[in-house]
């Protein structure tokens, strides 16, 4: 490690390694500028945590806020979030991460996709900007559009501006398109989590054997 005392800047060249709290982070090439609390690092970045671990092309991280800023593709791995991004940051110390250019945030149960996506792990609050699509694996579902808000328990979210909805199946998909759509998870009496979704206005269905059209309309899963 070299530091320059007129600077206040300290840099090495050839791997090194930063604990700082529960983050252990390590990279080829890192620079830390003392009085900004920031350090900037560079090739083969790598952060583990007990919580998760990330990775990155090129990381900008502020000690005192303990936050990662992305540059080029990058990676985090949890046991129930995995996220991927070209550009963004994530607050490590609020679990609070935003992120956009080819994102994708994974929390085990929904796939999402869009321009720009916010996400809390801590409430599981998320928002979707521009080019979204929400892909439950469960149910074989697919809803798209521009605008979403998302919460993860109990499930809910609110999709807007070209909202579709798609229910896969490999004999028939049914296809719904409206100006928005509504849903949320409720639990019956047995204690079973059932969907319950709202579309509104003007909806449109289409399938290989269905077409209909109205102002609005709910379906219960």
């Amino acid at each position: 490690v070299t530091y320059d005392f007129s600077t206040d800047i300290a840099r090495y060249d050839n791997r090194g390694k930063i604990i700082n709290g529960d983050n252990t982070l390590t990279s080829i090439i890192g620079i830390y500028y003392l009085k900004n609390d920031l350090f900037h690092f560079k090739d083969s970045v790598r952060i583990v945590n007990s919580d998760y671990i990330m990775t990155a092309d090129t990381m900008d991280y502020n000690t005192e806020s303990e936050t990662a800023i992305f540059t080029g593709p990058s990676e985090l791995t949890g046991d129930s979030l995995y996220l991927y991004c070209e550009r963004g940051w994530y607050d490590t110390k609020k679990n609070i991460t935003s992120i956009w250019k080819n994102a994708l945030i994974d929390n085990r149960q929904q796939v999402v996709k869009g321009d720009s996506l916010y996400y809390e792990d801590e409430t599981g609050f998320g928002e979707c900007f521009g080019n979204l699509s929400i892909t439950d694996t469960t149910d074989n579902l697919i809803v798209t559009g521009n605008y979403a808000w998302y919460y993860k328990q109990p499930e809910r979210f609110m999709v807007t501006e070209r909202a579709m909805f798609i229910q896969v199946s490999d004999g028939d998909s049914l296809f719904l398109h409206a100006d928005t759509l509504r849903a949320i998870t409720v639990s019956d009496t047995s204690g079973t989590g059932y969907r319950l979704m709202s579309a509104y206005y003007k909806c449109k269905i289409f399938s290989d054997d269905l077409q209909a059209k109205c102002d609005s309309l709910a379906y219960s899963f």
